[in-house]
């Protein structure tokens, strides 16, 4: 069902992020403008003061009835990891529900999960968490670049379109290209980005400087100073 852009806007206009935020348990984080979170160097940022999709139930029930679906009639699988917090995903159902979409949480361990994510018969939505290690565009790359799938992208689009706006935008991260590409993938629906999650790192004292990787902090790569006195002698 999701192959139809109005099915992808009526599911991106039935939830509020905040709230899918909110059912982790927190509301520490930033809600995203773009597919990408707004870290990146050569992110433009005018986007975070632009609408962004957001709760609307009504443009929900349009799209819905758009695509020939009666509230009740479209059921989406949404595929997640059996290891992450499930309340998000709960969350997320609930607000579906209330716009006539009825969204089946498939959780699955990692391998399984890794195995399903090549397949779109397993899945209609997936939830991906995906940190920025330098540029928007390879965040972009990471989720939309043919060149990383054999079946056009992490969501199965065959794009012409997308692939020039993309690699136009590797080329020149001009703020025209960036506002190309995201315009155009925010047009067709392809990925709706939530939210960047803001985690706190508590440490001892005496160590700075704390190196991450996908957002965990790097056993011994941090700055140790003086005032650092190890636990286990």
């Amino acid at each position: 069902p999701c192959a139809d852009v109005n099915v992808r806007k009526a599911i991106a206009y039935a939830f509020d992020a905040a709230m899918v935020l909110q059912g982790s348990g927190s509301s520490a984080g930033t809600i995203s403008h773009d597919v990408a979170p707004n870290l990146g160097p050569d992110y433009v940022q005018e986007w975070d003061n632009q609408d962004y999709f957001g709760m609307n139930l009504e443009k929900s029930a349009e799209y819905l009835k758009a695509a020939g679906y009666e509230p009740g009639q479209l059921e989406i699988h949404l595929m997640v990891s059996s290891q992450a917090p499930q309340g998000p995903y709960q969350a997320l159902q609930a607000m579906l529900e209330q716009a006539g979409i009825k969204l089946v949480i498939d959780a699955y361990d990692r391998a399984l999960r890794q195995t399903y994510d090549s397949d779109p018969t397993m899945w209609d939505m997936s939830e991906l968490s995906q940190s920025v290690s330098d540029f928007t565009t390879s965040f972009w790359n990471i989720l939309f670049s043919e060149d990383n799938y054999e079946y056009g992208t992490q969501g199965f689009t065959k794009d012409d379109k997308l692939q020039e706006l993309l690699k136009a935008a590797n080329a020149e991260r001009s703020e025209e290209n960036m506002n190309a590409f995201h315009d155009y993938v925010i047009e067709n629906c392809y990925m709706v980005g939530l939210y960047t999650e803001t985690r706190s790192i508590v440490t001892t004292e005496g160590l700075t400087d704390i190196c991450l990787e996908k957002l965990n902090p790097v056993l011994n790569a941090m700055t140790f100073t003086e005032q650092y006195v190890p636990v286990a002698k």
